[in-house]
């Protein structure tokens, strides 16, 4: 499906998620249209509207009135996407934004693009030899504060950035302990739902307190949180 999917955006209407707009970019309009047909019919996900990746810097991604989180998948098969991720503006609109999440597609399974894309800090890639049902759960996950990358990846990447006890280095703000006990369970590659189980506290709990930390020593995502505590 290397070239199959594109720009649609979506709204999950899950009742267990905060609400959300999901864009998927690219740029193929016809692609759009069959992913958006797709949604629509085969998953809980109501279609909106498209988006061409030149229009990227158009979204609105808070100001008065706004109150949902972003979800952006970006077709790495297009030659549009590749050059608007490389410009600082993007890096600093979206992929440092709290309310933002990014996926990229279309991604050929053989390439480095994955470790690329978890080293930059994007929430999670999907490869173009995957089913599109797994859009779907890569939605659940990251709405959910989760990276969807191979275990493989994140083992590896956490194996790399692993350079001693997972203590905050002095002069920065202290973590609470169970803010601590968290962002400890976080480096192992635990999930929110992993988390909540281990420490027997609501989903809704674990991300109220992954977002304050995320607040509290300053970083965008559970890449950037792991690479502070391993400091």
């Amino acid at each position: 499906m290397a070239n199959m999917i594109n720009c649609t955006a979506c709204r999950n209407t899950a009742s267990s998620l905060e609400p959300a707009h999901i864009y998927v970019a690219g740029d193929y309009s016809f692609n759009n249209d069959v992913l958006a047909e797709y949604l629509s019919t085969h998953t809980r996900f109501v279609c909106c509207q498209s988006i061409q990746s030149s229009n990227l810097k158009t979204l609105r991604l808070s100001g008065p009135g706004f109150d949902r989180s972003l979800l952006i998948f970006l077709d790495c098969a297009s030659r549009g996407i590749r050059k608007v991720c490389r410009r600082t503006r993007f890096k600093r609109n979206f992929l440092q934004n709290h309310n933002c999440k990014v996926v990229c597609f279309n991604v050929e399974p053989q390439s480095d693009c994955d470790k690329k894309a978890l080293k930059r800090g994007l929430d999670g890639i999907l490869y173009n030899d995957q089913s599109i049902s797994m859009f779907s759960k890569a939605i659940d996950a990251v709405l959910n504060d989760e990276f969807w990358y191979p275990r493989k990846i994140l083992e590896q990447h956490l194996f790399n950035c692993k350079q001693g006890p997972a203590e905050p280095p002095r002069g920065e703000i202290l973590l609470t302990r169970r803010q601590q006990e968290i962002l400890n369970l976080m480096k192992k590659g635990l999930s929110n739902t992993d988390i909540s189980d281990r420490l027997c506290i609501s989903p809704h709990t674990v991300k109220t307190h992954i977002h304050r930390i995320f607040k509290k020593i300053e970083v965008n995502n559970r890449y950037e949180a792991v690479q502070w505590l391993d400091r």
